[in-house]
C-alpha cells in the first residue's frame, strides 16, 4: 500500500511539516517486482540518480535477480518520498533520512509520472522495429541500384574505350587503304600506260 501524502507547510517559523493530505502517490502497477529502467520511468529519475540513493538511504536496496535488480512497489513509493524530501521541499541528505527513519513522510506529488503497461512498450518496440526493417530494406535497395548502375557506368566507359580504339583501327585500316589504293591505281596506270605505248 503506499503512503499517504502530507504537504509540508512553508510557515515564516521555519517550515515545520503540516497535517496529512488526502492525496495519493502516482500510480504504481500491481506487480511483483519492477526493474531499474521501469522504476525511473515510474519516478521520473535518472538510473544515476537512483544508485546515489541507495548508498544514501539504507532503507532502498534494490534486490538482485540474476544480473538485475529489482525494486518492490514499497521501494517505489519509498523512491518518491525521498524524491520529494530533496527536490521539491529542498532537504539535506541527512534531514531526509532522518525524517524517513522517524517515519514522517512529506511528500508532495509533484508531476504525476507516466506509467506504460508492458504491452504498449511492446507494440510501441515493434513498430520501431519495422520501421528500422523498412528503413534497411529501401538502404539495402538503394545499394544494389547504386552497384547497378555503377557496373552500368563501368561497362559504358569500356563501351566508350573501345568504340575509341576501333575508330583507331578503322582509321588506321583506312589509311592503310588508301595508301594501298594509290599504289594500286599507280600500278595500273603503269600497266595500262605501258601497253598502250
Amino acid at each position: 500500500m503506499a503512503p499517504e501524502i502530507q504537504n509540508r507547510d512553508q510557515t515564516a517559523t521555519g517550515g515545520k511539516p503540516g497535517a496529512a493530505s488526502s492525496d495519493p502517490l502516482p500510480e504504481i502497477p500491481q506487480r511483483g517486482y519492477f526493474l531499474l529502467k521501469e522504476v525511473c520511468g515510474i519516478t521520473d529519475t535518472q538510473p544515476y540518480v537512483l544508485r546515489f540513493w541507495e548508498s544514501e538511504f539504507p532503507q532502498l536496496a534494490g534486490k538482485k535477480r540474476g544480473r538485475q535488480v529489482t525494486y518492490t512497489q514499497e521501494d517505489i513509493g519509498l523512491i518518491l518520498q525521498i524524491k520529494q524530501l530533496l527536490h521539491n521541499e529542498e532537504y539535506t541528505l541527512a534531514d531526509a533520512r532522518e525524517r524517513l527513519d522517524q517515519g514522517e513522510v512529506a511528500v508532495e506529488p509533484a508531476e504525476e509520472p507516466v506509467v506504460q503497461d508492458t504491452e504498449s512498450l511492446q507494440d510501441e518496440l515493434d513498430g520501431l522495429k519495422e520501421r528500422l526493417a523498412d528503413i534497411r530494406g529501401r538502404y539495402e535497395g538503394a545499394t544494389r541500384e547504386i552497384a547497378h548502375l555503377k557496373g552500368q557506368l563501368a561497362g559504358s566507359e569500356d563501351y566508350q574505350q573501345r568504340y575509341e580504339e576501333s575508330r583507331e583501327e578503322i582509321r588506321d585500316l583506312k589509311e592503310g587503304m588508301s595508301g594501298r589504293l594509290q599504289a594500286i591505281k599507280q600500278a595500273f596506270r603503269k600497266l595500262t600506260g605501258s601497253r598502250s605505248s
